[in-house]
């Protein structure tokens, strides 16, 4: 998975940016699945920058994501593996 660090606060998950800027998304290794959320600053797309906590997305009963949602951090596109819808 893309998990950063986890404690008791929400885990850090990178993102990469999609549709011109629009949304971020990752690929969850729980459900083998990539979930998406819009971009509250879609002019900034600088990895490192701090999206802030969602809400999962996540439908798998033994995902860390379930429950306590994740902190969403853009990521280098080199970190974060495309994988393919469907």
């Amino acid at each position: 998975m893309n998990q950063v660090s986890s404690d008791d606060r929400p885990p850090i998950v990178r993102c990469t940016v999609d549709q011109g800027g629009q949304t971020v998304s990752f690929w969850c290794g729980a459900c083998k699945d990539r979930h998406e959320h819009g971009h509250p600053s879609a002019w900034l797309e600088d990895p490192g920058y701090e999206i802030g906590h969602r809400s999962s997305h996540c439908w798998s009963e033994t995902s860390p994501y379930r429950f306590g949602g994740y902190t969403l951090v853009i990521a280098p596109e080199r970190d974060t593996p495309r994988r393919a819808r469907g």
